[in-house]
């Protein structure tokens, strides 16, 4: 199963938040390794989500946040938006296996 992922990278002014996907944990931890190199802030997973709907969760992640966005995947998000995060992605989740048994042609036109 595949991973939605919110990573946070805090320094002494600011946090940002990455929004993501990866095939597993294994990648995901792969993944936060090379955030970390060379970046002179300290990265943690900060919280997890499995899906059947990678792209199409992490994109609408974005699209949803996107007065929040940095630049690329990254986020300045508040307290509510962290908290959230895995019940946002629920939600995600259940609209897309909706869309998806029910052969709306809506499904495969999202990305």
């Amino acid at each position: 199963m595949n991973i939605i992922y919110l990573i946070e990278c805090v320094n002494s002014d600011s946090v940002k938040y990455k929004i993501g996907y990866s095939k597993n944990h294994k990648t995901l931890v792969r993944r936060l390794k090379s955030i970390q190199t060379g970046n002179p802030d300290k990265c943690t997973i900060l919280d997890t989500f499995e899906t059947n709907h990678k792209r199409k969760v992490e994109i609408a992640l974005h699209r949803s946040l996107s007065q929040c966005r940095r630049e690329g995947e990254w986020f300045d998000l508040d307290l509510v938006q962290v908290t959230n995060f895995k019940s946002i992605c629920e939600v995600m989740e259940n609209g897309f296996d909706v869309l998806k048994e029910n052969k709306n042609p809506y499904y495969g036109k999202f990305i």
